[in-house]
């Protein structure tokens, strides 16, 4: 492959990709962490922790009617229903909710390059300013959920989100190029990242020279913010599947990844809803989508299997029956070439055992 094809130049082992929502897994592992040492419960309201949650309103408008309505909420919004998307918040990507308008409206998200363009708590600010989608627990829907998680941990923890992360996840693994930025002495090695435009041509859309993952100063978007290489995201995935350790060091215990590998998502909510349709067959667990019948989810891997993917077409699965972690990455925004499906089927056509 190459990490730019406009200069011609091959993509390196040890190249580092924009790994967006693959972000999300990691966030959430820093929230586990917390909860395993009793620091908060999964069923605590969020506005323990974050005032503001108790005083949001809901929206209740017409379907189709961009008329303000708003209705009080009914239960508290929990720390799990963050970490499962069921708190009702939007993300201002989608078209099946006026709250989206309103997240657009915000200016906090600059949607071209799928970045934060104001710090962490400027955006929990903003978010706390807009009504839910819907009452929390009522349907799942994808959200900025995840960002608000890195806020929560740095008030539980009293550390800065990225300190935290590099402090109790990516020291102790070894994932030494995994981080918000890219600092000047690994620019060279940050991949050109392209976009596929209306008339079905790639072009280059983030370039390294200027772009926003080099600056020190970005939003520590758990959503979405992190950098990371193949072998670093590698080593993530090996200590989930071997229970929550690595090389000597634990991150967290076996039956909270267990936990964490689990569908927590009520029938009612099934099937998942995403811009490309329903998701036939797959649950939700803390910062995983999980295969609950493959046959359904028309895809090669076991039941049981977690994973996840980027807005860059990256891809992650951890399949704990087969004994398989696997990581696609790649560089193209607005892709519709299924790479993720292709990779599955390439990495299970190997499995002859």
């Amino acid at each position: 492959g190459w990490q730019d094809m406009e200069a011609g130049l091959p993509l390196r082992e040890d190249a580092i990709f924009r790994i967006y929502s693959m972000t999300k897994p990691i966030a959430t592992t820093a929230l586990m962490i917390l909860y395993e040492e009793g620091r908060l419960a999964l069923n605590d309201p969020v506005a323990k922790y974050i005032p503001g949650f108790k005083n949001l309103k809901v929206w209740s408008g017409a379907p189709g009617s961009n008329a303000m309505s708003l209705e009080p909420l009914q239960r508290d919004a929990t720390c799990l229903d963050l970490a499962l998307h069921t708190a009702g918040l939007g993300y201002g990507l989608f078209t099946n909710s006026p709250v989206e308008d309103f997240y657009r409206a915000s200016g906090m998200f600059e949607p071209n390059k799928m970045v934060y363009t104001v710090p962490l708590a400027e955006a929990i600010r903003r978010i706390l300013e807009l009504p839910l989608a819907n009452q929390p627990g009522q349907r799942w829907r994808y959200s900025v959920s995840i960002d608000v998680i890195g806020h929560l941990v740095e008030i539980i923890s009293g550390c800065p989100f990225d300190v935290f992360l590099n402090e109790r996840i990516f020291e102790p693994l070894g994932m030494v190029d995994t981080a918000f930025y890219v600092p000047p002495e690994k620019l060279s090695r940050l991949t050109t990242m392209y976009t596929l435009t209306s008339g079905g041509t790639i072009a280059s859309l983030d370039r390294p020279a200027d772009s926003p993952f080099t600056d020190p100063r970005a939003m520590p978007s758990g959503g979405g913010g992190l950098v990371s290489t193949t072998n670093d995201y590698l080593r993530f995935l090996q200590m989930m599947l071997n229970g929550g350790a690595l090389d000597g060091a634990r991150i967290l215990g076996p039956r909270t990844v267990a936990k964490m590998a689990r569908n927590h998502l009520q029938p009612a909510l099934l099937p998942m809803l995403m811009s490309e349709g329903p998701w036939w067959g797959m649950g939700f667990g803390p910062g995983f989508g999980v295969v609950l019948d493959a046959g359904q989810a028309n895809v090669p891997c076991s039941n049981g299997t977690f994973s996840w993917g980027g807005a860059a077409s990256t891809n992650m699965f951890i399949d704990p029956c087969e004994q398989i972690v696997a990581v696609l990455m790649t560089q193209v925004l607005n892709n519709t070439t299924p790479f993720q499906d292709y990779f599955n089927q390439i990495v299970y056509s190997a499995v002859v055992e």
